[in-house]
This record gives structure tokens, C-alpha cells and sequence, in this order.
């Protein structure tokens, strides 16, 4: 398990999304404590199959909530899904 998936309380996730017309629109999000909780569990069964705090299952959990946020004729860009620091987005 890496030392970036117990370094912050708060996994805060940037969600981008486009239109038809190419206009972008980023959803941020952060993870609930059952998604993390599930999240670590996994790992520390399973070593490496999350992909971590980057990997597929955490960027699922992310998209699943943005997808409650975005507004309506927007589409997700899945490969550009990002945990970003909470400090950043404070700054």
C-alpha cells in the first residue's frame, strides 16, 4: 500500500467532462470514508489489483459521483480522471 493512499484524510478526485462543441467543465469530488475504507481494504488484500489511489476502482468511485454533479449534455473524459491535493485546490 503506498504511503500517497494514508498521507491525506480527504481523496479529492478532478472529474473533466466535455460537451459536443468541445467546452470543458471539471466536477471535483472527494471520496466518501465507505469508498476509501473499501478502497484500503481491497489493497491490503489484494496488493497492487486497485491500481491504488489512481488506479480504476478509485476512479470509478469518483466518476459515480461526479456523474450526480455534471450538468446535463456533458461526457465524461474517463483518461483524464485525476486525484488531485486538497491544498491545491485551496491556493
Amino acid at each position: 500500500m503506498s504511503a500517497a493512499m494514508l498521507d491525506d484524510k480527504r481523496w479529492v478526485y478532478e472529474v473533466p467532462y466535455v460537451n459536443k462543441n468541445g467546452e470543458r467543465h471539471i466536477v471535483v469530488v472527494n471520496l466518501t470514508d465507505s469508498e476509501r475504507r473499501h478502497l484500503l481494504e481491497y489493497e491490503a488484500f489484494h496488493p497492487g489489483h486497485t491500481g491504488g489511489d489512481d488506479g480504476l476502482i478509485a476512479n470509478a468511485f469518483a466518476l459515480r459521483q461526479a456523474d450526480k454533479k455534471a450538468p446535463a449534455g456533458l461526457v465524461p473524459v474517463i483518461e483524464e480522471i485525476k486525484r488531485v491535493s486538497a491544498l491545491r485546490l485551496v491556493n
